[in-house]
């Protein structure tokens, strides 16, 4: 028995055999974006920093940071590994995946809120620097 498949609905894509819409290709991108955005606004806040890091502390920061988006940023690398599949062609692991995402990045939210005005995005010494062992760092001794 052959079966039809079902016409392609304008603007979706395939990946595998599951078709893709613009919600779908888009959905990672939106909530990084969002995290990102939410990151910013909660920047402005902070305490002044009294002492920072060294240099080489804060590229050992950085440089993996660079890394990561690049990887993510570059459609093809020639590392064949990273192409590989590792779970099936299914749904499934899309909406697992963007679930994960989702609470990854809500809990590091919740842990940046909940420590206001002492964060910081390097190793520093705040004026007026409180430790913080409620909320998620209660749960998680480096929540974000």
């Amino acid at each position: 028995m052959v079966m039809a498949s079902a016409p392609r609905r304008r603007g979706a894509a395939r990946i595998g055999p599951f078709e893709i819409t613009h919600f779908d290709r888009y959905l990672f991108p939106l909530m990084w974006l969002g995290w990102a955005a939410c990151w910013g606004v909660l920047s402005s806040s902070v305490k002044a920093a009294v002492k920072t890091g060294p240099l080489a502390r804060r590229l050992g920061h950085i440089v993996p940071l660079m890394l990561a988006a690049l990887l993510l940023w570059k459609p093809k690398l020639p590392l064949s590994l990273l192409g590989d599949r590792f779970v099936p062609w299914a749904i499934w692991p899309f909406w697992v995946g963007a679930v994960m995402t989702a609470g990854g990045l809500l809990f590091a939210v919740w842990a940046r809120v909940h420590i206001g005005a002492n964060w910081s995005g390097i190793v520093t010494i705040k004026k007026g620097h409180e430790l913080v062992t409620t909320g998620p760092y209660a749960v998680v001794r480096h929540p974000i």
